[in-house]
């Protein structure tokens, strides 16, 4: 129907106070106004004075904080221009609105919608998802009109001879009736028109047989990530095949030897792992010995000391971003550095006069002195 914007033409309907969910299938005549719904004594719907769709103040919150599509896109209604083209509006409040009216504001002079409307559909109850998509994929087959996603089949077709037959497969946790509108028309072109209610069965599902029915289970394919998780993570909360995968193939490249008693920072080698989602890993150490940095370079923190450790070993632990994590242990080689106490150039290994005190090892040892200091003769 088209609305020419002149003062009293818009049509009334006693006021619903609790409007949840609604649908229009309209355009408006560009520099007009063009209230979705209007009220005597209230303005939730109020139009943007910028042309967009809700203003951003004296719409109710309700409304502007809802969500609203256009064809199926989800849009600020507060920055969005209202449609020139005929188009599928959606609006899932998040609260209850009034209206009692299409669309005038308030009887205020100037205030009248100019442009058609074709269909209008109002809830007094939060549709979900699907549900909306249903209603939308309606609008769509009945206007011809363009949908940002493949409509949602009805759920029942009748034959010319009266059969019923259900076009999809039906989840009693997703909605457990559906209704069935039948129109019927004879040969002079009388009809009559029932709406039935088809009730869905129940169905016990129990996907990872945990005894916890799927619509109250947290984990349904029981592979240890909540659903939850798996959905925004993008893998399927039915599949425990479709994980997030640890990282893998630990390995420290260039690995390098320590000398005894070199300085702490001594890069030893280059920590890397992969992933097979394609993650971003983080990497860590475990102990004190050794650090890490982020793009895996690893560095000695101490010293060691040969005779002590002639092997020391480091935990290597590479994380992806959901936590999964694996660790790797590598053996690091502490090389031998030959001590010379007296630095006369021979290692103290062969040399019998170790601290170069005149006296030979024997001799203090035979004398209770320390042949390794040579202030100490007996």
């Amino acid at each position: 129907m088209r609305y020419p914007g002149i003062k009293d033409a818009y049509h009334s309907f006693d006021e619903i106070s609790n409007i949840r969910t609604a649908f229009w299938v309209i355009s408006k005549s560009e520099n007009s106004w063009g209230m979705l719904l209007g009220n005597s004594s209230g303005h939730s719907f109020h139009f943007g004075h910028d042309n967009s769709i809700f203003h951003h103040q004296y719409s109710s919150s309700a409304v502007r904080d809802g969500i609203l599509s256009i064809n199926g896109n989800d849009v600020d209604g507060t920055n969005t221009p209202f449609p020139s083209e005929l188009s599928i509006i959606s609006l899932q409040l998040s609260g209850e609105a009034k209206a009692s009216n299409f669309s005038m504001d308030r009887g205020i002079n100037g205030r009248f919608f100019k442009g058609d409307l074709g269909e209008l559909i109002l809830f007094d109850q939060a549709l979900n998802q699907a549900e909306t998509k249903a209603v939308e994929s309606y609008l769509h087959r009945k206007w011809n009109l363009p949908l940002a996603y493949n409509p949602v089949l009805p759920p029942f077709s009748v034959s010319e001879d009266g059969v019923v037959s259900a076009n999809r497969s039906f989840d009693y946790e997703e909605l457990s009736q559906y209704p069935l509108r039948v129109k019927a028309t004879d040969t002079t072109g009388r009809s009559f028109v029932e709406t039935f209610h088809i009730a869905i069965q129940d169905v016990i599902e129990d996907l990872d047989q945990d005894g916890i029915q799927d619509a109250y289970d947290i984990d349904i394919d029981g592979d240890g990530s909540i659903n939850d998780f798996e959905i925004s993570y993008g893998t399927d909360p039915r599949d425990p095949a479709s994980v997030n995968r640890s990282p893998s193939q630990l390995r420290l490249e260039n690995q390098k030897s320590v000398v005894e008693n070199t300085p702490a920072s001594f890069v030893i080698g280059q920590f890397q792992a992969d992933d097979a989602d394609n993650d971003a890993l983080s990497y860590s150490v475990s102990g004190n010995n050794f650090t890490i940095e982020q793009n895996g370079t690893v560095r000695t923190a101490r010293s060691f000391d040969y005779e002590q450790e002639p092997t020391v070993t480091v935990t290597l632990v590479a994380t992806d971003p959901r936590g999964a994590s694996n660790s790797a242990v590598f053996s690091i080689e502490v090389l031998d550095l030959p001590n010379d106490l007296d630095e006369d150039g021979l290692a103290d290994s062969v040399d019998p006069d170790r601290d170069g005190d005149g006296m030979s090892n024997s001799e203090e040892l035979a004398n209770h002195s320390d042949p390794d200091d040579s202030a100490s003769i007996n």
